[in-house]
């Protein structure tokens, strides 16, 4: 019954959000805009995303070595695909994650080892969307609307809490872990903290780094392209600001598969660098239906592993 209201609180929020866009804004023009987009650039993008999607398995292939789970390179770029499949048709955006854990305990993986290896790679990418944009405003000369200093500074401060909680994990995080396990008698909890640190402070660590910020740029590249097909202009250096946190904020399971979250997140963010309304929306419906494509061949990958499962049976 809880799951019901669940799904049906979300569906209802997606739907509030695309009522109010379809009252305030003509959705027509989305739609037009759409129809002649210069296709290349669509095609680009959809490209790019299918990269993410293999980079994205890699990295948590290389996670789950680091923490001594079981998982091929293979497996996970399935998994993956069948992943974001879920996310598609699940109320939350991470729905796809519990799909992973369990195909990961199915692949020969304790339920401890399946679930922190995705947990660790959902939180890679998190830490991506927190450091990218703060490493961007630093390193680029960026003319930032009077209004964004807010959000700017919204994102310095979880970057420090997020360091300064990286360097008490790392500090004291296996006697942090114990005296959880003792007090409070939460076994998983002192697992999850001393897997983490392994993840975190681990010689093999820069590789999961590096997969991280590429599959972050190859985001904000992809969403740059999408632009460029309805021919509106977003520096590379705002990009590389505002997107991280746009796609950060829309993880946020308030709406169904994030859809109308992420609009409204567009909307506002792009609005701070004087994009209009109606081309943020053409950009983040857009993308949404690439998005959707991209999951297809998780459709035919999860029957494909039903049917060998079965015949196993």
């Amino acid at each position: 019954m809880k799951k019901w209201l669940y799904f049906s609180a979300k569906l209802f929020v997606t739907f509030l959000f695309f009522f109010y866009f379809v009252r305030k804004y003509n959705f027509n023009t989305v739609l037009s805009q759409l129809y002649v987009s210069d296709h290349v650039w669509l095609y680009i993008a959809f490209i790019m995303l299918l990269l993410q999607i293999f980079l994205m398995a890699t990295r948590w292939h290389f996670i789950s070595n680091m923490i001594k789970a079981n998982l091929s390179i293979s497996s996970a770029v399935r998994f993956m695909f069948i992943g974001q499949f879920f996310n598609q048709i699940m109320p939350s955006s991470i729905g796809g994650d519990a799909v992973r854990i369990w195909m990961a305990k199915q692949n020969g993986n304790s339920l401890g080892k399946a679930s922190i290896s995705t947990i660790l790679d959902r939180i890679m990418g998190l830490l991506t969307y927190i450091f990218v944009p703060v490493l961007s405003i630093w390193i680029f000369s960026v003319s930032l609307n009077q209004n964004f200093y807010a959000i700017e500074s919204a994102i310095n401060v979880l970057a420090v809490i997020t360091i300064f909680g990286i360097l008490i994990l790392y500090l004291f995080g296996g006697p942090l872990g114990k005296m959880i396990e003792k007090i409070f008698h939460l076994k998983w909890i002192a697992f999850f903290i001393k897997e983490l640190k392994v993840t975190l402070f681990n010689s093999e660590t820069w590789r999961v780094l590096v997969l991280s910020f590429l599959i972050q740029l190859i985001q904000v590249l992809m969403l740059l392209c999408i632009a460029k097909s309805f021919k509106i202009p977003i520096p590379f250096n705002v990009g590389m600001i505002l997107i991280p946190i746009i796609f950060l904020i829309s993880t946020i399971p308030l709406s169904f598969a994030g859809w109308g979250l992420r609009e409204s997140t567009m909307i506002m963010g792009l609005g701070f660098f004087n994009i209009s309304a109606i081309n943020s929306l053409s950009i983040s419906v857009s993308y949404g239906l690439l998005q959707i494509l991209s999951s297809l061949p998780g459709i035919f990958l999860w029957l494909q592993y039903k049917g060998k499962k079965s015949l196993n049976e």
